[in-house]
């Protein structure tokens, strides 16, 4: 687990590490109530297009169906 103690509020999470951590969430069966409150967490597209997608092509191959 990674805590951050310096953190800035107005920073979001990138649309492909968010699909990450619901994935994450459902794979080891977390409460559906928990998956829906990360969903609900506002995100942002990466800027950097290489990045993103190398990291969404990861997160088809763990999901292909």
């Amino acid at each position: 687990m990674y805590y951050a103690t310096d953190t800035d509020r107005s920073l979001l999470t990138y649309d492909w590490y968010k699909a990450f951590v619901v994935s994450g969430a459902r794979e080891h069966g977390l409460p559906e109530s928990y998956v829906h409150h990360l969903e609900q967490v506002q995100s942002v597209r990466d800027p950097d297009v290489k990045r993103a997608a190398k990291n969404k092509k990861l997160l088809t191959a763990e999901n292909p169906g």
